[in-house]
């Protein structure tokens, strides 16, 4: 059966660009905040939060496309982290190629808004940094064969949470199953030999508030001549 290909709703426009990703912070009694969130964490007093510092990127294209970059940092240890790459596509299938309808993942009492647009994690990286340097883990969509896609968009109405599932700010969230590729990372990896190995098949997520990067000066002004030059064209035509 042929992929099915889905665009979202409102996603024409509404949410394409670049934007700044952080961690998105829970309203009400949600208050585990975080950018990425490991099952069970790393051991060695390295928890399952991770934050964004500096802020990630996450660019929306026309094409249906995205990617998730930058650097997290443990909640716990602030010389601790991994740099992320996680790619997207708008083709839901199966690993055996069968296609199937994304549906919106409601946690905490949250909801689609019109603008939500969904996604498919097609893969990613996880390069550790600091201590983790050579602790390095791919990830891979989750549910893998489900419908839950990643999710980008806002709230629907006031007092209810959006695709973040943790506000009502514009945001993301989107789950992933963790594979090692390399556990090279030292003395905390022989120090936390049994928690670094059963990381293979652990899940992880992503929370995340985005806001726009806006239009660098140089091309607004470029964009704002190409406007007026337009606009003087057709008075004359």
């Amino acid at each position: 059966m042929a992929a099915t290909i889905i665009a979202g709703a409102g996603s024409a426009g509404v949410i394409s660009g670049d934007y700044r990703a952080s961690s998105a912070i829970g309203s009400g009694t949600q208050t585990s905040d975080h950018s990425l969130w490991i099952q069970n964490g790393l051991g060695g007093a390295i928890g399952s939060d991770f934050d964004f510092s500096p802020d990630g990127l996450l660019s929306v294209l026309g094409d249906g496309t995205m990617n998730l970059s930058g650097t997290v940092i443990s909640q716990d240890n602030a010389n601790a982290g991994f740099v992320i790459s996680f790619d997207y596509n708008n083709v839901f299938e199966t690993a055996g190629g069968t296609a199937f309808t994304p549906t919106f993942k409601s946690e905490n009492g949250s909801a689609s808004a019109p603008d939500t647009i969904l996604r498919n994690l097609t893969g990613g990286t996880m390069m550790g940094t600091g201590i983790l340097a050579g602790l390095n883990l791919s990830v891979t969509r989750l549910p893998e064969n489900g419908s839950d896609a990643t999710q980008v968009g806002s709230s629907p109405a006031a007092g209810i949470r959006g695709a973040n599932n943790k506000n009502e700010n514009l945001g993301m969230a989107n789950w992933f199953k963790i594979a090692v590729t390399s556990s090279n990372c030292g003395t905390f990896c022989t120090n936390n030999a049994s928690d670094i190995s059963s990381l293979a098949g652990r899940q992880g997520d992503i929370n995340v508030d985005l806001a726009p990067v806006p239009l660098p000066a140089g091309m607004l002004l470029l964009l704002t001549g190409i406007g007026g030059l337009a606009a003087a064209r057709r008075r004359k035509s």
